[in-house]
């Protein structure tokens, strides 16, 4: 059995400003499952895309009975994201690499570029369990979290876009205006 999540959002953000925001999600305060991110590869394609590989550390509350059947709660995650500057859309997959013999969450988000400067964004994401008579329940569980994750997730950029909008992108990094650098402006 497979579960298949997915849920969609508009930003009244334009898109450069909610790519910024994505790039610096994590690891933050209100996120604190994601312990660490690390590119592995930053690209630009033959066809002028920006092409970047991450593999994320995470710790989740994983129930006794799941954790019972192998599952830690310490996981990795590889991510691809592509970015068309031109078309100005953004393509993010991931897929966990830690209990993939359990199960995988395979999950493709979208930002597009809209009109009257938001930016729409899709998640999509699908639950395959493998374990015998606990797949139903493995799908289950994943499913509810992500659907608590996501809602999180876009509150969390919603935030970060405000926050760009209203005292710039240095503000992310705990900088004022003043201590920005130069090129910044």
């Amino acid at each position: 059995m497979v579960k298949l999540f997915s849920t969609e959002h508009t930003f009244r953000h334009p898109f450069e400003r909610v790519t910024t925001a994505f790039w610096r999600k994590y690891p933050n305060d209100y996120a604190a499952h994601v312990k660490a991110i690390d590119v592995t590869e930053r690209k630009m394609s033959d066809e002028g895309f920006l092409v970047s590989n991450r593999i994320m550390s995470c710790e989740s509350a994983v129930p006794g009975w799941l954790a019972s059947c192998g599952l830690p709660s310490h996981c990795f995650v590889a991510e691809t994201s592509v970015v068309d500057p031109v078309t100005k859309k953004m393509v993010v997959k991931s897929r966990n690499l830690t209990g993939a013999s359990i199960m995988t969450i395979e999950e493709t988000c979208t930002y597009a570029a809209a009109a009257d400067n938001q930016t729409t964004y899709k998640q999509e994401a699908k639950i395959t369990g493998f374990l015998p008579f606990l797949s139903g329940k493995i799908e289950s569980h994943t499913f509810s979290n992500l659907h608590k994750k996501s809602a999180e997730g876009v509150r969390m950029m919603e935030t970060l876009c405000e926050k760009i909008q209203h005292s710039g992108v240095w503000s992310l990094l705990g900088l004022t205006t003043e201590q920005a650098p130069a090129s910044s402006s």
